[in-house]
């Protein structure tokens, strides 16, 4: 099982006092990046990697979504989907995300003429290292996958997450290659389909319909599984060559952001009020270094049970 560990050298709060985006350290495993609209939190440790995410005023009403396997299946309907109950993985070609060691990246913040955050961006990223695979797969060469976050003040209530995969041969002339996500709610919300998204609760996954890769573009199905114990959501990605970026997308409705009231707190700030450096959180396997500044803004501060 990969361990992601966040050591905790600093406690540290990146905001933009104008917007609200920013990230926080949550103890040994866990981060948050956020908005006024919507929380993520990323966990590290055994089921790494996955989020919960929540709105800030209904902090006890949460989803977590879980990166859980890719692997190969064909496509027997031809519709482009992956039907759980009529299609099966191809033998030997499922790899666990979680078995994978993965590393985050520094976080990037993007400002505007003004000084003003308005982008928060950061990568989480594996390579599945054939010498490595203890079950075995037919998986002859090594491969790239990374998930790329990207928070915006212009769409405040979502998380866009690139899926990046790199250098992927598949064992099948004929076969898609399957995403798995998990999904769990506190509410036990009913999974609404509407063409490539999903709507539970007041949240929602979103899915384009097409990926870029190194040749043009290739096609993306979408197909979920829903039982009294769990839900799955499924990516399947036809054929691609080289380099493929897909770009999904979770977040809440506009409808629950409108009801979304936010208290905030003020934060203490350095002796001068002065900004004194930039500051950085890196993240790399189970090693972490946090250089922090404090500034005098107003951030939300909001905790899971």
């Amino acid at each position: 099982m990969s361990i992601v560990t966040l050591a905790l050298l600093a406690s540290v709060i990146f905001v933009s006092p104008a917007t609200g985006i920013g990230q926080e350290n949550r103890g040994e495993d866990t981060i948050a990046v956020y908005t006024d609209n919507i929380v993520v939190e990323i966990l590290g440790g055994a089921n790494n990697p996955f989020f919960f995410f929540y709105q800030p005023s209904e902090e006890n009403i949460t989803y977590k979504l879980q990166l859980e396997k890719i692997f190969e299946s064909e496509d027997f309907n031809d519709n482009g989907e992956y039907d759980y109950l009529e299609e099966i993985l191809v033998n030997n070609t499922m790899v666990s995300l979680p078995s994978l060691e993965w590393e985050f990246s520094e976080f990037e913040l993007i400002n505007d003429t003004n000084g003003v955050t308005t982008n928060l961006n950061f990568n989480l990223t594996s390579t599945h290292d054939k010498a490595l695979e203890l079950n075995g797969t037919n998986i002859n060469d090594d491969f790239y996958i990374q998930f790329r976050m990207h928070m915006d003040v212009a769409e405040s209530a979502q998380l866009k997450f690139d899926v990046v995969i790199d250098d992927y041969t598949f064992t099948s002339d004929t076969s898609n290659l399957i995403l798995s996500f998990r999904l769990f709610t506190t509410q036990n919300e009913e999974m609404v389909r509407t063409n490539s998204s999903f709507a539970f609760g007041n949240a929602f996954f979103d899915s384009e319909e097409s990926a870029n890769d190194t040749n043009g573009h290739t096609e993306v199905g979408v197909s979920s599984m829903c039982t009294d114990a769990e839900s799955r959501i499924y990516l399947s990605y036809e054929h691609f060559d080289g380099l493929m970026v897909h770009d999904p997308t979770i977040g809440f409705t506009e409808d629950a952001v409108d009801d979304n009231v936010v208290d905030s707190i003020a934060v203490d700030t350095v002796a001068d009020n002065t900004i004194t450096d930039e500051g950085a959180l890196s993240l790399s396997g189970v090693f972490a270094f946090f250089a922090f500044i404090l500034v005098p803004v107003t951030v939300y501060r909001k905790k899971r049970n």
